[in-house]
């Protein structure tokens, strides 16, 4: 699975995500080291936000994790309103 690819099905998922390359948040990293969710302080149209640094247990949207499980990506927050995943 390509980045590009994931980042498209997560997109779908949860457009609410506006999951892109992480080159377009470092110019440093490459395209396909990861991906930076540039709405992780929205909220879906379930309610539920993309990304929740306070949650207890899983911070991420049920979708967007089982998702990036599924392709063996894991999450890291940067801060509080800034989540990236990697492979």
């Amino acid at each position: 699975m390509t980045n590009n690819k994931l980042i498209e099905l997560i997109n779908k998922a949860v457009p609410e995500a506006k999951a892109v390359c992480i080159s377009q948040w470092d110019s440093n990293e490459n395209e396909n080291s990861g991906i930076w969710f540039r709405g992780s302080e929205e909220y879906t149209s379930d309610g539920k936000r993309v990304f929740n640094y306070y949650a207890e247990g899983d911070m991420m949207h049920p979708k967007i994790e089982k998702l990036l499980a599924k392709y063996d990506y894991y999450v890291s927050p940067y801060d509080s309103g800034t989540v990236m995943a990697y492979k």
